[in-house]
C-alpha cells in the first residue's frame, strides 16, 4: 500500500509540475509581442541594345570582268527582351562616299576608290542610314535577349576602273531602340 501511495503522490506531483510548466508557458507567451510589416523589393530592367559584326570579304575583284562581285556577311543585334530595334549603316569612310554609292579606298596610290553597295535583302533594298531619304532600307526586329543574326548582302558593280591593290572601308552601324 505504501508503494501505491507513493505512486499516487508521484502522479499528483507530476500533474502539478506539468500544470505549473503550462502556466509558465502561457504566461511567457502572453508577455512576448510580434510585429509585421512588408518589405518592398524593386528593380528596373533597362532597355539596351548592342550590335556586332564581322567582315564582308569580296575576295579578288577583276575589273575586266563584266559581272558584279557579290559577298555576304552577318551582323548581330542583341537587345533586351521585348525591345523594338532598327539597325542603320552610314555611308562609310571612303572618299566621296554616300549611302547611295559607298566607296572603299586603296589601290596602288592608296587613294583610289572602288564603289560598292550594302543590302538588307538579296541585292534589292540598299541598307540606309536612317537619315537619307533616298536609301531607307534597315534591319528591324524585337529583342529576345540573345543575338539576332542578320545577313548583309554586298555587291561591287561591274565596269569600274580601279588600280590594283587592296581596298577597304569602315561602315558605322547604329542601332536605334
Amino acid at each position: 500500500m505504501r508503494d501505491a501511495r507513493k505512486f499516487a503522490y508521484s502522479n499528483k506531483a507530476l500533474v502539478a509540475l506539468c500544470g505549473a510548466a503550462l502556466m509558465l508557458g502561457v504566461a511567457g507567451s502572453a508577455n512576448a509581442a510580434t510585429g509585421t510589416n512588408n518589405l518592398t523589393v524593386n528593380a528596373t530592367v533597362a532597355s539596351t541594345c548592342t550590335v556586332s559584326a564581322g567582315t564582308i570579304d569580296f575576295g579578288s575583284f577583276d575589273v575586266t570582268d563584266a559581272t558584279a562581285e557579290e559577298a555576304t556577311g552577318t551582323v548581330n543585334v542583341k537587345c533586351t527582351n521585348g525591345t523594338p530595334w532598327t539597325l542603320y549603316a552610314n555611308a562609310g569612310a571612303g572618299q566621296t562616299a554616300t549611302v547611295d554609292a559607298r566607296r572603299m579606298t586603296g589601290g596602288a596610290a592608296g587613294t583610289d576608290t572602288l564603289q560598292y553597295q550594302l543590302y538588307t535583302d538579296t541585292y534589292t533594298t540598299a541598307w540606309g542610314d536612317g537619315v537619307s531619304s533616298t536609301v531607307t532600307g534597315a534591319f528591324t526586329g524585337t529583342g529576345t535577349g540573345v543575338d539576332q543574326t542578320q545577313t548583309i548582302y554586298g555587291r561591287i558593280p561591274a565596269g569600274q576602273t580601279a588600280s590594283g591593290g587592296g581596298y577597304t572601308d569602315t561602315v558605322v552601324m547604329t542601332v536605334s531602340y
